[in-house]
């Protein structure tokens, strides 16, 4: 049996001269058969290929630059690529899992109000997900009562309600267009955003946290600089619900650039790129 659902996005496109917010609504079906996983994308494929031609630019998406890097991609969930899926502790699939807390995130203006959480709620938009599996149920009801509960959210908890989840964007970079999904941008104490990524798959410890997506940390900054090229510091984070749900004191990940950094980051992906045949020119 297979499990259909809907994510919604907010597709950014930046250029010189002008910035075009597009909203998206995209139909993913869930195959329960592990090892026939599929992600349908038409709807978003359609929009981007559409902003690609506009624009007369080709597209390297983030999750591809990871791969080029033979950094391991195993479990990494991802909207826009179809992967093999493997099976985590109680029988969760990493696939439905990640979906199922992504979908939570993007909806906590409904179920968390002042410090606190109102698990009804999430309990009705995992069954809204499709999930059935009391197990699955409990596993991420807990994750996320951990979580919200951490200094690290508390301290964003008033801030956190109006983040933009699911959030994509696509710069001009070189010949090409620079393309990501940000999972949470949420404005900090310094009222400068930062960027929140959610990993839902099974890690050990933090040094695999950070060797398997530190790459992408590094596109996701350079994104966040050109969209608010004012800012003075940039942050993203790495958010494990595993470790987090381990009481791991060390379940985050956090890379921070300075504005002056860009030419650096700019020429580090540029060598990522060529080094894996892919023509960028000046």
């Amino acid at each position: 049996m297979n499990s259909k659902i809907e994510l919604n996005y907010n597709i950014k496109t930046y250029s010189k001269d002008l910035t075009n917010n597009i909203n998206v609504s995209v139909p993913i079906t869930i195959y329960n058969d592990y090892d026939n996983i599929k992600t349908s994308k038409n709807v978003k494929t359609q929009t981007q290929n559409k902003i690609v031609c506009e624009h007369n630019y080709n597209t390297i998406e983030s999750n591809k630059m990871l791969a080029f890097s033979n950094i391991s991609t195993n479990n990494f969930y991802d909207k826009t690529t179809t992967i093999n899926a493997k099976k985590q502790k109680n029988n969760i699939n990493p696939i439905t899992k990640g979906v199922i807390f992504h979908n939570i995130m993007q909806n906590i203006n409904l179920w968390f109000e002042d410090g606190k959480i109102t698990k009804d709620i999430i309990q009705d938009i995992i069954e809204n997900n499709g999930n059935n599996d009391a197990d699955i149920t409990e596993s991420i009801i807990k994750n996320v009562t951990i979580l919200v509960n951490t200094p690290l959210f508390q301290k964003y908890k008033n801030n956190i309600i109006n983040a933009e989840f699911e959030f994509e964007i696509s710069v001009p970079f070189h010949n090409n267009f620079l393309y990501g999904i940000i999972d949470c941008l949420v404005k900090n104490d310094e009222d400068e955003y930062e960027i929140w990524d959610w990993k839902t798959n099974n890690i050990n410890d933090i040094t695999e946290l950070k060797y398997k997506y530190e790459l992408q940390m590094l596109i996701y900054i350079y994104l966040l600089m050109k969209l608010y090229p004012n800012q003075n510091k940039y942050t993203a984070r790495l958010i494990s619900t595993e470790l987090v749900s381990h009481n791991s004191d060390n379940w985050y990940y956090t890379t921070q650039k300075n504005k002056t950094d860009i030419d650096d980051i700019e020429t580090e992906l540029i060598n990522v790129v060529n080094q894996n045949l892919i023509s960028v020119s000046n």
